[in-house]
């Protein structure tokens, strides 16, 4: 829920030229221009739509994988493709030439056609090479407006093109599994017992350094029934009675100075010790002066049995001030990252040094609908003692940049959008926001 908050202040608060997407399938990472949106995707044949998403540069490139085991130019390729269609008569070539991306050379060939009344065409092709007698074409389809609005960011998003092998993809990602579960296998008291006590004040600021928000982040020992609301002096049941690690996380956040708008979130999410189950609750408020609307969601996830080796995700949603929303429900893929984890995720696994790459399965919250993604996490010296922590998500590409010392605590974070997330503190925070009446 916090993850989709920060979303928001990172559209409010700075123009996101592009967002990085990857397609294993096709073997692709490109950057794509920030409104476009992947409208479908085919594993046989290798091949994902992208869609501009601006009514006012309605624009479409296809990404394809083709075998080309006669090791054809990528000219011969271009104009393959042009020839399976006739042109019509005022077509005019608007570039036909070698183009460089990155390290490899390609060929562009770009048309404007006919096509109606006071109307034209743009058709356009890129052929790449790609390991293994293969090629990446990609067609371009617009029209005279979608292209003298569009060009400019159609044209950067495909100079960041990179060509990936899908052979050396699928090993790093078996890899990146086997070390995810070596990893969540070693969880215990013992192992998670450092982590104990940490508490961190965040300070949440856009590129330009305007102050967004602030939040704070504290690791404690603590039975599940806390989440209910409820003392531990006051006596659990045994089911609740279970001590376990516990992420509790605050945060305000004003994504639009103008509009006034407050975001307040509180969250605490429980899991075992061992990480095979967990719950949570969080509420996000959203409020400007006397005028306000909440959220409320509940988190639960089973443990593995005998007779059910898969666990259960069960995610419950409601408004407020509406009914509660279809319940969010999955059989989970093992490796899971616990969502109490993946708060803290720097912290534990900045606190060991544990470099490498890890991937899992993640319930990822911070798209419109929620879902179970795969995660990849690459932990890395940065040479002055502190990690770097590279996460991605899905078919996107760098989602979080976050540095931690060697402790494991946080020095810095990068966001989309241009957000920028540092360790901050308690007293720097107050002096920011008490003026604002925000504290």
């Amino acid at each position: 829920m916090l993850s989709a908050l920060i979303l928001v202040a990172a559209t409010a608060a700075a123009d996101l030229e592009s967002v990085a997407y990857e397609n294993g399938t096709v073997g692709i990472r490109i950057n794509l221009p920030l409104m476009a949106t992947v409208n479908a995707r085919s594993t046989e044949p290798p091949s994902v739509y992208v869609g501009g998403g601006n009514p006012l540069s309605n624009w479409h490139l296809r990404f394809d994988r083709v075998a080309n085991t006669a090791q054809d130019t990528p000219r011969d390729l271009v104009m393959a493709a042009r020839g399976l269609r006739e042109d019509p008569e005022g077509t005019a070539i608007i570039a036909d030439e070698s183009m460089d991306v990155g390290e490899l050379q390609g060929w562009w060939l770009l048309l404007s056609q006919p096509a109606g009344d006071l109307e034209r065409s743009v058709h356009g092709w890129l052929a790449l090479p790609a390991p293994g007698n293969q090629t990446i074409l990609i067609a371009l389809l617009t029209n005279d407006g979608g292209w003298r609005i569009g060009s400019e960011a159609i044209m950067a998003s495909l100079g960041t093109l990179e060509v990936l092998n899908p052979v050396d993809l699928i090993a790093c990602r078996l890899a990146g599994l086997q070390a995810a579960e070596q990893r969540l296998a070693a969880l215990s008291r013992e192992a998670l017992s450092p982590l104990i006590g940490h508490d961190e004040w965040r300070r949440i600021r856009s590129r330009d350094g305007t102050d967004l928000g602030y939040g704070r982040v504290q690791v404690e020992e603590a039975p599940r029934g806390i989440l209910n609301g409820a003392p531990p002096e006051s006596g659990y049941s045994n089911a609740l009675a279970e001590q376990g690690l516990l992420v509790r996380l605050q945060s305000r956040i004003v994504a639009d100075a103008e509009s006034g708008i407050v975001f307040d979130t509180f969250g605490l999410y429980w899991m075992s010790w061992d990480g095979q189950e967990e719950a949570w609750r969080a509420r996000t408020l959203q409020w400007k002066d006397q005028v306000s609307s909440g959220t409320q969601e509940t988190g639960i996830r089973t443990r593995p049995t005998l007779g059910n080796p898969r666990s259960r995700l069960i995610v419950l949603r409601q408004e407020e001030t509406s009914n509660m929303e279809a319940p969010f429900e999955a059989a989970l893929e093992q490796p899971f990252i616990p969502k109490t984890l993946s708060w803290i995720i720097g912290t534990w696994l900045g606190h060991d040094a544990a470099d490498g790459t890890f991937a899992w399965h993640a319930f990822d919250d911070s798209a419109a609908e929620p879902r179970i993604a795969m995660r990849t996490d690459l932990l890395e010296p940065t040479g002055d003692g502190a990690w770097r922590l590279t996460t991605s998500i899905g078919e996107h590409g760098t989602t979080l940049e976050t540095i931690v010392d060697a402790r494991g605590r946080l020095l810095h974070q990068n966001q989309p959008g241009g957000v920028e997330v540092t360790v901050s503190s308690e007293q720097t925070l107050q002096s920011i926001w008490a003026p604002r009446n925000l504290w």
